[in-house]
């Protein structure tokens, strides 16, 4: 019996559809292990990559920018590129105080984590669901608002930018709210 030391896979279950392609992910993540085989698994759905890896290389522009577990790369929020993937908002806004994380987004302060002590210009990066409509002093506009069920999903200009939020607070299309960052990050714009 053949017994090779690793296995490559080109997207694999791409062309499958939800339902199969979810029971497949579990019986070829037993497999690998069953086996014990090392598989190099190359795909474009993130939540693939996260369910059947130990480990992840994220490329971008044909380079490796980052190589961690399914946890770290999902925590990696101060890689803009990666960032993007997992839906983070990602907004422009200018360092006040680099030390202290504390940064100008439309008129307002905030303080966020900045593990590269970013100073001047920068991307604030958040996710939808620490956005907190109903409080804080930053001014958004409803754009839209989608029932995505047992949580509404909203679309909100912020300045220049379009950002998302998740909520189960209720507000109409169309009117302003404030808001606040429970959490946010800065990276290097």
């Amino acid at each position: 019996m053949l017994r090779p030391l690793l296995i490559l896979f080109d997207e694999p279950l791409s062309n499958l559809d939800a339902a199969l392609r979810e029971e497949a992910r579990v019986w070829l993540k037993n497999l690998l292990k069953e086996l014990n085989i090392t598989a190099l698994y190359v795909t474009h759905d993130i939540h693939e990559a996260l369910f059947l890896s130990d480990r992840i290389a994220f490329m971008y522009s044909g380079r490796i920018k980052v190589i961690d577990t399914p946890e770290g790369i999902y925590s990696r929020r101060d890689i803009p590129e990666l960032a993007q993937i997992f839906g983070y908002n990602i907004v422009r806004a200018n360092v006040l105080d680099h030390e202290k994380g504390l940064v100008e987004l439309h008129g307002s302060h905030l303080t966020c984590d900045n593990p590269h002590k970013v100073k001047g210009n920068a991307l604030v990066i958040f996710a939808p669901s620490e956005v907190k409509i109903g409080y804080g002093s930053i001014k958004a506009k409803v754009l839209r608002k989608s029932f995505v069920g047992g949580y509404l999903e909203y679309t909100l200009k912020l300045g220049d930018s379009i950002i998302r939020a998740i909520s189960e607070v209720t507000v109409k299309e169309g009117s302003e709210v404030f808001i606040d960052l429970s959490k946010c990050t800065i990276a290097p714009s």
